[in-house]
């Protein structure tokens, strides 16, 4: 597995083939740093900070044979938008308490989500964050039991599935991608290991080859591409009043599904999150700019904030400090 830091622009090969080793950890600082370790591990994904402040992240990395494992922990509140490995089959596993939204549905942290080949994923979470994952090769699974996904619909095979707590293949699962990442093994008991991960997944495919798509609801790829489009408006006119009726216009989207598809892929309405946007823009301005206290003033105007004082008080809320404090810290 490689992982790239792109803050510094060099690459470090991690590796992973002894037991010896300490598990492989990164910890990051940056969207940036954050999104070339996933794309290192198979991952075609983008996020997006939804709240400002100060994100951490650090992940645990392991190879169990031909399979990749991470425990990836998360500090602040993140959207991702992605699409699985090919050729692979996906799991995760939640740990913790903190509340994790996939495609629309609360992320139980007792159940593990399963994603085929290219399925897309389109995650929020309130603020923490900790999952594990888990990439298994298609062709170790029809090695290891030919025919296997043949009845497994192909349909529900492109789609995220939760695969409820009770069934009792998951407890054991999740037990085993724990210690794959944080009790490595090597030679034969690692190969039993491998075994042990893979038959627990085709026994939950198996289970759920009859599985049933129930949810109507639209679609985590065509709900981003709204989403989406309203975002890039959005960040194309932070000095622009934005009204939600004009947000409609440019997604083409009827105002209460704009507001519907915001409230459950972001879990915040539109209005709430065009301020994010902007105050995290006045941060960003006021981090990388050497100015004045007088300055500070213009720069919220340029973001449109008319109303000095109640800026200063939404600045503090969402940041811990004033603008001028900001300014004084750098």
């Amino acid at each position: 597995m490689t992982m790239t830091n792109r803050n510094n622009g060099n690459s470090s090969r991690l590796s992973s083939d002894t037991a010896d080793d300490a598990p492989n950890s990164a910890r990051f600082h940056s969207i940036d740093e954050m999104q070339s370790m996933c794309e290192s591990d198979g991952w075609c994904i983008e996020f997006c900070q939804l709240q400002a402040g100060k994100l951490t992240a650090n992940t645990v990395s392991r190879q169990s044979g031909e399979i990749s494992l991470l425990d990836h922990r998360v500090s602040l509140r993140i959207e991702a938008v992605g699409e699985a490995p090919k050729d692979h089959i996906t799991v995760l596993a939640p740990v913790g308490r903190g509340e994790f939204y996939a495609n629309g549905q609360l992320f139980d942290s007792r159940g593990i989500f399963l994603l085929g080949p290219g399925a897309v994923l389109h995650t929020v979470n309130n603020s923490i964050l900790r999952v594990l994952s888990m990439h298994v090769p298609t062709s170790l699974l029809q090695l290891t039991l030919p025919g296997v996904l043949d009845a497994w619909d192909v349909h529900v095979l492109s789609q995220t599935l939760m695969i409820e707590p009770g069934v009792a293949t998951v407890s054991q699962m999740r037990s085993l991608m724990r210690a794959s990442i944080h009790q490595p093994i090597i030679g034969r008991q690692q190969t039993s290991r491998t075994a042990a991960l893979t038959s627990s997944l085709i026994a939950i495919i198996e289970q759920h080859a009859g599985y049933a798509e129930r949810n109507h609801r639209i679609s985590a790829a065509d709900a981003w591409r709204i989403i989406r489009r309203a975002r890039e408006f959005i960040e194309a006119n932070l000095a622009e009043s934005i009204s939600i009726s004009t947000l409609s216009a440019q997604t083409s989207t009827s105002l209460s599904k704009l507001e519907r598809l915001f409230r459950r892929e972001l879990h915040m309405s539109p209005s709430q999150y065009i301020l994010a946007r902007r105050l995290a823009a006045v941060n960003s301005e006021l981090r990388q700019t050497n100015t004045h206290e007088s300055q500070v003033a213009r720069v919220a105007l340029d973001f449109g904030f008319g109303h000095l004082g109640r800026f200063a008080g939404v600045y503090r809320r969402q940041f811990g400090e004033l603008p001028s404090e900001t300014l004084r810290a750098d």
